[in-house]
């Protein structure tokens, strides 16, 4: 019995230090949200975010067209490998795409 007593109350201890520290950085955080590092690198990733949205799309058509073209010149035995690098930029375009989207939808929800 005595045994579970040292272990509730140290359990009780350290359930309120974990509180108090955890409040303590609540504060900090809260202070913290109006420097200028953390709006600053909120813009950051805002811009970079935008710019992504325009420049991915516009060299994933490029990209496919340029290999497009080498497709119609190719060989039977190089068409193979021109087709998975179209699909590889094509899955990589989108995959740019949907993550810079993202970035701009977590951002969004910080402002």
């Amino acid at each position: 019995m005595k045994k579970y007593k040292n272990r509730l109350k140290n359990v009780i201890v350290t359930a309120a230090l974990l509180s108090y520290i955890s409040l303590s950085n609540i504060q900090r955080v809260y202070a913290m949200e109006n420097s200028k590092l953390v709006t600053g690198t909120k813009d950051l990733l805002n811009d970079g975010a935008k710019a992504l949205l325009g420049i991915v799309p516009l060299t994933t058509i490029l990209l496919e067209l340029w290999y497009n073209s080498k497709l119609q010149a190719a060989d039977e035995t190089e068409e193979k490998p021109i087709k998975k690098k179209m699909k590889s930029i094509l899955i990589c375009g989108v995959l740019a795409f949907v993550i810079s989207s993202l970035v701009n939808i977590i951002i969004g929800y910080y402002k």
